[in-house]
């Protein structure tokens, strides 16, 4: 970690991540997170509700707030449902993704148990945070 005069608590450097190549066909070169929440009641995290991020034109953030998209995906099988435009407004179906023309359906996140384990052992790590939303890449 570099220290700077400016910030107290410094910098934290991380390696720029790569969109998987199923996700990069769909949506381009840009990195969309699934939003993972899970719920830790003491004994074990359980998965909540999960949601797939999808960032679309220039914008540097793939937030559905930012003017993205949003999907709900399913927590057995990773399969990501409709995709809606602006969710938290006036949101519309997307059959195909506005950049890439690349059509949204019957696609799954990678790796969907891995990324399921990963956060239900996170989340065992943080016993006095019972709901946590955790974004993965």
């Amino acid at each position: 970690m570099l220290q700077d005069h400016h910030c107290a608590g410094g910098y934290l450097f991380q390696p720029f991540l790569k969109q998987h190549p199923d996700l990069v066909r769909r949506v381009g070169p840009v990195l969309a997170t699934v939003r993972v929440v899970t719920l830790y009641n003491g004994d074990a995290a359980q998965l909540y509700r999960a949601f797939w991020k999808v960032p679309m034109g220039d914008g540097v953030a793939d937030h559905p707030r930012a003017g993205n998209a949003a999907a709900a995906v399913d927590l057995k099988s990773g399969r990501i449902g409709s995709v809606y435009s602006d969710p938290t407004g006036n949101r519309q179906l997307l059959e195909t993704h506005p950049d890439t023309g690349a059509v949204l359906d019957a696609l799954y996140i990678p790796h969907w148990p891995k990324v399921c384990d990963l956060v239900a052992q996170a989340s065992g790590l943080f016993h006095g945070l019972p709901l946590i939303g955790w974004d993965v890449a």
